[in-house]
């Protein structure tokens, strides 16, 4: 069985007719961002920060990053709110900013790229190859969503994303998910007042464990409750993921069966997951990397043997999401068993 990993790098690099290696086209203001740029200097990332501005006085923090990632910035704003509850508005704000942004930004980059995508390139191949597979991705968009809808993986609720024969687990939750919310506030009001409500009267005792569909921005009221977005602020030290606990318990039931690994535009540094994959994976004959090039690839490849996550071979692919395809290695890995 094939377990397909994708981290910010996959999305960052999902259009080949815009590979993110030629420069021509990696500034492009409609690129979806890798993790160290979602609060990055773009007049659109602005537009979109200003309605939540609670979380303003924190991005200059989230921008110049002094300790080294944005897993490891927010990881430190986050402890500060123990001392300091204003940090938890602050981070409640950055939910609604990235729900947002992320949630129309890849619409946007499928307009410029006709909607031709290495994500419906990926799918198609593995259906090629009768493998059985499945998806673990730490991407808030729904770009790989909508690639398993055009070859009618029909997501209409949660039970559908285990159920067909190429599962997807979106441990960081997604951009169309929500949570309900005890808190309370007037649901009469419009959404964006709604939204800066909730943040503003933030507790984490508000939120529970009740996921709901959205398709909207910031996500209106469901049963007569607010609707918290369903986003893990990513952090490499995430104590829980952020997806119904079945998601959670139907991965573990995969993992013993997976021979290979197939990690594209993934670092290998969230622990808890490093964890799972330790603790439930048997044995694995190959891993490869796909991380934009070979340096990089190595990296995320040495992380994962530094988790002991041990397998007969592991491979550091020089190039990138897009290249995967266009030099053939995709024909190569993703052939019949």
């Amino acid at each position: 069985m094939l377990l397909v990993i994708l981290g910010a790098g996959a999305s960052y690099d999902s259009a080949p007719s815009r590979p993110a290696s030629d420069s021509r086209y990696s500034l492009m203001p409609e690129r979806p961002p890798m993790a160290n740029d979602l609060f990055g200097d773009r007049q659109y990332f602005g537009n979109v920060m200003n309605k939540y501005p609670q979380c303003l006085p924190i991005i200059q923090q989230l921008r110049d990053m002094p300790e080294g990632t944005i897993e490891k910035q927010l990881q430190k704003l986050q402890t500060e709110a123990a001392n300091y509850p204003t940090r938890l508005h602050q981070l409640a704000a950055i939910r609604y900013y990235l729900q947002e942004m992320l949630f129309e930004l890849p619409q946007i980059w499928l307009k410029e790229t006709q909607s031709i995508s290495n994500y419906l390139a990926l799918v198609d191949h593995i259906r090629k190859s009768g493998e059985r597979a499945c998806f673990v991705t730490f991407n808030y968009d729904t770009l790989l969503d909508g690639a398993l809808e055009q070859f009618g993986y029909a997501l209409r609720d949660f039970p559908s994303y285990i159920k067909n024969d190429l599962p997807l687990i979106k441990l960081h939750g997604s951009v169309s998910w929500g949570r309900l919310s005890t808190a309370p506030i007037d649901i009469k009001a419009n959404r964006l007042d709604i939204a800066n409500s909730v943040i503003d009267s933030y507790s984490p005792d508000f939120i529970t464990d009740q996921y709901v569909l959205v398709g909207e921005f910031p996500p209106a009221p469901r049963q007569d409750r607010v609707v918290f977005p369903a986003l893990a602020i990513p952090v490499e030290s995430k104590l829980q993921f952020e997806c119904p606990v079945y998601h959670i318990d139907k991965l573990k039931s995969f993992l013993p069966d997976v021979t290979r690994i197939l990690v594209i535009g993934w670092r290998g540094t969230e622990e808890p997951f490093l964890n799972l994959l330790r603790e439930g994976i048997k044995q694995v004959e190959l891993v490869m990397v796909i991380n934009g090039g070979e340096s990089q690839s190595e990296e995320a490849s040495s992380n994962l043997r530094r988790a002991r996550i041990l397998a007969s071979r592991h491979a550091a692919f020089d190039g990138g999401f897009t290249e995967f395809f266009k030099t053939g290695a995709a024909d190569d890995f993703l052939r019949r068993p």
